[in-house]
């Protein structure tokens, strides 16, 4: 799965929420704006903004969902 993250702040993404995506992906383009894609043959596309994680429709929180975050990651959903 070929995972697009849009890092919306200039800090890094949780080192634990990174190792979830890297998990559920074979490779990861992290990016401050989906303008500075390079991949365009991504299968999903996650933003990260502090605190929130948007997979799809859904926004979810960090670390609160991390069970179901995890889930949708690495079951490929």
């Amino acid at each position: 799965m070929r995972t697009l993250l849009v890092s919306r702040t200039e800090a890094p993404v949780p080192a634990a929420l990174r190792e979830i995506i890297d998990a559920g992906s074979t490779i990861v383009e992290e990016v401050r704006s989906p303008d500075d894609a390079t991949n365009t043959a991504s299968d999903r596309v996650l933003s990260w903004e502090p605190g929130l994680l948007r997979i799809g429709d859904r926004r979810l929180r960090w670390p609160d969902d991390e069970d179901e975050i995890r889930l949708l990651l690495q079951s490929g959903g």
